[in-house]
């Protein structure tokens, strides 16, 4: 069972997806201070997004998940994602 401890700002933060083949980008709804298991050190900060029905879901479990960018703009973090490869 996953706890949320505490939720925060993700501002000019975005999800990357793998959209066959394609980046497709989603600014994060907040990071998640969350614990996985029963000791402290199973915290870990994660990012939360809204999947395809709507739900708010932390990101690594939506199944095509790639990672992270931090981006001012939309363009600049499609940018980014292109030029990491």
């Amino acid at each position: 069972m996953i706890k949320i401890y505490q939720i925060l700002a993700a501002d000019n933060w975005w999800a990357v997806y793998d959209d066959e083949g394609e980046p497709f980008l989603s600014r994060l709804v907040c990071w998640a201070l969350v614990q996985v298991g029963n000791e402290e050190t199973d915290r870990s900060v994660t990012g939360m997004d809204i999947d395809e029905e709507g739900s708010i879901e932390f990101c690594q479990d939506i199944e095509n998940f790639r990672n992270y960018v931090y981006a001012e703009s939309y363009e600049e973090a499609l940018r980014i994602v292109e030029e990491e490869g």
